[in-house]
């Protein structure tokens, strides 16, 4: 689950849906039904994911793009505002990168506030033609650069993830 400005989204099977926070609590305060047990919940957007399930979620360019890692390597990207707007009409991706191979991501790093870019991490595959890092623009969408394996461990792309206080350490 994804909170981002008291909306929710969550994965359901192959779709996300999407509500506000207050709605989601609200749901949890009410009574279940006692012959399912189940809570009653409507979200306020479901959006169907056919082709792959979605296997990590990432925010980008301030929030306005919603970034899915999909296990069949695709990454599809999602317009926050279509998302958090209620209704049933469909809510399609703004763009889907294909993957050469069929590795889910395992690792999406959007840059801060506005910059569009967005690192995408995968594992290693038996295609050499299939970079282990990939720079997307979910503003142009474009994949901008990419690194991958020359076949040997030292050659292997690898990546770490700092954190203010990993900065000031090593200052």
């Amino acid at each position: 689950m994804l909170s981002v400005n008291a909306k929710e989204i969550e994965i359901y099977h192959s779709a996300l849906i999407s509500s506000p926070l207050s709605d989601l609590r609200e749901a949890f305060i009410q009574p279940s039904d006692p012959a399912t047990e189940e809570l009653a919940f409507t979200p306020k957007r479901t959006v169907e994911i056919p082709d792959a399930t979605p296997c990590l979620l990432a925010l980008a360019r301030n929030d306005t793009r919603l970034v899915i890692g999909l296990t069949n390597g695709a990454i599809a990207v999602f317009d926050t505002n279509a998302l958090f707007t209620a209704g049933f009409d469909g809510v399609f991706p703004l763009h889907t990168f294909p993957c050469n191979s069929p590795v889910a991501p395992k690792l999406i790093l959007p840059n801060p506030a506005h910059m569009p870019f967005v690192a995408v991490l995968r594992g290693p595959d038996a295609s050499l033609n299939s970079p282990i890092v990939e720079v997307l623009n979910v503003e142009t969408m474009q994949s901008v650069s990419g690194w991958r394996s020359a076949g040997t461990p030292e050659t292997t792309p690898t990546a770490r993830v700092y954190t203010f206080s990993n900065i000031c350490r090593h200052v």
